[in-house]
């Protein structure tokens, strides 16, 4: 009983893991197909910055506002050389966090 109250301290909500677990599948998804994909032909990058945007205002509640703050800078800096547009996205969402 004793180590079943012990394993809840101290770590994250559930929900709180799900949403980091959500948002970390996307930023590979985002790192390993979609900028390697990044062409002035497609729009695979922008649509996955709008789904990631949207992720963390779903979970903004729960990851709270300065880690949504900071996912969304990252990302932002992480997409800036393959889309401009979708990074200004990005930082402009971060700024209402």
């Amino acid at each position: 009983m004793l180590a079943i109250l012990l394993a809840g301290c101290g770590g994250q909500s559930s929900s709180a893991q799900r949403a980091n677990d959500k948002l970390d599948a996307l930023e590979a998804t985002i790192a390993t197909q979609y900028e390697t994909a990044a062409t002035p032909y497609n729009n695979y990058l922008q649509k996955a910055t709008q789904r990631y945007i949207v992720l963390v205002r779903r979970y903004a509640d729960q990851i709270g506002p300065k880690e949504a703050r900071q996912r969304l800078v990252s990302e932002g800096d992480s997409v800036a050389s393959f889309c401009p547009p979708c990074a200004g996205d990005l930082r402009d969402e971060a700024r209402r966090y």
